[in-house]
């Protein structure tokens, strides 16, 4: 969990697919990720304007709005949780369960040779979040799938490109 200090401000673009129900959409997604915010467009086919995260919520004129706080979806993308302090709830293999119970209730599975969580979910009143991640981290994950319970909405990512941000 120290990585969580280390992922420092970026901007990062990813191949995108979101539903919501029977809506389906491709494209790209590209996000600021600063110290104390988190910015990010979703552009379709040709750079069509889909949806927008302003910091508090993520909205579009065909998406459901989907409410997260800038440091949650900082830390969901990052492939880390940095509320409290985790607690060892079981070990398999090379996998440990992580529960944080400090605030709220987060949980995650540490994949011990990777060194990173393979999953986080985390309970809030505005619907549980789920997040599995793979392929390579640098420190970003390669691959996000995120999905919102309540709204039913889902977001697979895959990393395209990523640069430090000036």
């Amino acid at each position: 969990m120290d990585k969580a200090e280390s992922v420092g401000s970026a901007n990062l673009l990813y191949d995108a697919a979101m539903s919501q129900g029977v809506v389906r959409m491709k494209g790209t997604l590209a996000v600021q990720v600063r110290a104390d915010s988190v910015r990010a467009e979703l552009s379709g086919e040709f750079g069509a304007p889909i949806g927008r995260y302003d910091g508090v919520e993520l909205t579009g004129e065909k998406i459901r709005s989907v409410r997260i706080a800038s440091r949650e979806l900082r830390w969901l993308i990052a492939g880390i949780w940095a509320e409290g302090t985790p607690a060892v709830a079981g070990a398999s293999a090379d996998r440990v369960l992580l529960r944080w119970t400090d605030r709220g209730r987060a949980e995650g599975v540490l994949d011990e040779a990777a060194g990173a969580l393979s999953s986080l979910r985390v309970e809030r009143t505005e619907g549980d979040l789920e997040a599995v991640y793979g392929g390579a981290r640098d420190p970003w994950p390669e691959r996000i799938e995120l999905r919102e319970k309540r709204s039913g909405s889902a977001l697979r990512l895959r990393l395209l490109a990523r640069e430090p941000a000036s």
